[in-house]
């Protein structure tokens, strides 16, 4: 008997929340794009203008700081409120479709109807196919008794998650690699003096640097913290096969995993949209492999 995972993440509501879930996670990326831009953009800009007229180093000095202070007082929060709503819409989704009751002490109160509806909006050329939105958890699972797919869903969800962090973090150290030497470069190749270089190449760079390795730190934290949920939900994976815990006791440990991944994607850092669509394919592919292996050890064991 057909499970309902695979009908239920196919259907309108889903489908909208999903759409819903995107654009506000895509709206908090452009805030870190505005964020970059006024950060790692400028520090280019400033460097070549410097070179030109050393006598405005001391404003490119004055920018390094202001970038910082509008990092943290206007670009991180607005981040943050963005996040925060995605997650609820996301959990929203996988509680019905994973079929576990809502948490409101870990999640509050439940999106409402308007704020699906309001991000939910497709453009006149975007679809649900467009988007690549439709079957979210492999469809090996769909024969599966739901205990069992629902932990196949979710140890998806932390390896891909955790995969796709750990790939960026190490674009992220390339990019403030070659930014930095950038800068130097063009310093150098300027003969300015000590101070000049420290303040027409050093000090712009001061935002990059902090943003950069805060991005790369928190990457790699939230992977670790991914991996470790993935290695609970194989515990749980092995206590399922052995038929010792019963099918409402999985349910329970299922839907308190859930409130770990749930906070994750709230707190987890931001990965632009094209490292997600450059590596799409090619997870998504390992990731319905991984499902069919362990289906294929649930049967064995389990039999159905």
């Amino acid at each position: 008997m057909m499970n309902r995972i695979i009908v239920a993440q196919g259907t309108e509501l889903q489908l909208k929340r999903l759409v819903a879930q995107r654009k506000l996670y895509s709206r908090a990326k452009q805030i870190l794009f505005y964020q970059i831009a006024v950060t790692v953009m400028l520090v280019v800009v400033w460097s070549l203008v410097v070179l030109v007229f050393p006598g405005v180093k001391v404003y490119a000095a004055l920018w390094g700081l202001l970038a910082v202070a509008l990092d943290f007082a206007i670009f991180a929060p607005l981040q943050t409120s963005l996040k925060a709503k995605a997650a609820g819409i996301q959990e929203l989704f996988d509680c019905d479709v994973l079929v576990l009751p809502w948490q409101e002490i870990k999640a509050g109160s439940p999106p409402d109807t308007e704020t699906v509806t309001e991000w939910s909006k497709l453009k006149a050329k975007e679809s649900y196919d467009s988007l690549k939105l439709r079957n979210r958890y492999p469809v090996e699972v769909v024969h599966a008794p739901l205990p069992i797919a629902r932990l196949i869903c979710q140890r998806a969800n932390c390896w891909w998650d955790a995969k796709l962090r750990r790939r960026y973090a190490v674009w992220v150290v390339g990019a403030i690699a070659g930014t930095f030497v950038f800068a130097a470069l063009v310093g150098l190749l300027g003969e300015v003096s000590l101070e000049q270089f420290l303040l027409a190449a050093v000090m712009p760079f001061l935002p990059v640097f902090v943003i950069g390795i805060r991005q790369f730190t928190d990457q790699r934290q939230a992977a670790s913290r991914l991996d470790d949920l993935k290695n609970h939900s194989e515990r749980l994976w092995r206590e399922a096969l052995s038929a010792t815990v019963a099918a409402d006791e999985l349910t329970r440990r299922s839907r308190t995993l859930q409130d770990e991944i749930f906070e994750q994607r709230r707190r987890n850092p931001l990965i632009p949209d094209w490292v997600y669509q450059k590596l799409r394919n090619e997870q998504e592919e390992l990731m319905n492999r991984c499902a069919a292996d362990l289906l294929t050890e649930a049967r064995n064991v389990l039999c159905f």
